[in-house]
């Protein structure tokens, strides 16, 4: 993948994320990163984040899911790559 080019990913994050700023915590990330796309809790305890990113947006939304906010814990990520999505403005807390 070139630096260039988008793809739209899906992670879901799972630990300690909930109730813990997490979901603020990436979207301020992804802001930074001019990511498009959203956050949002499930209702099995685990965090969905769905972006729109190139190689370097990649590479550093990952490092940052891993670290997570202050009080959160990240025990793991699952990622997969989905069809291209159109997102519509700044980056959504749903």
């Amino acid at each position: 993948m070139s630096s260039t080019e988008f793809k739209t990913y899906i992670f879901l994050i799972e630990g300690f994320v909930q109730g813990v700023g997490f979901r603020f915590y990436v979207s301020r990330k992804a802001i930074l990163l001019d990511i498009q796309g959203y956050v949002k809790n499930l209702y099995d305890g685990k965090v969905e984040v769905v972006a729109n990113c190139n190689e370097l947006q990649y590479e550093s939304l990952l490092n940052s899911l891993y670290i997570g906010s202050s009080r959160s814990r990240v025990k793991s990520i699952e990622i997969d790559e989905i069809p291209l999505q159109e997102f519509n403005g700044i980056f959504q807390i749903k």
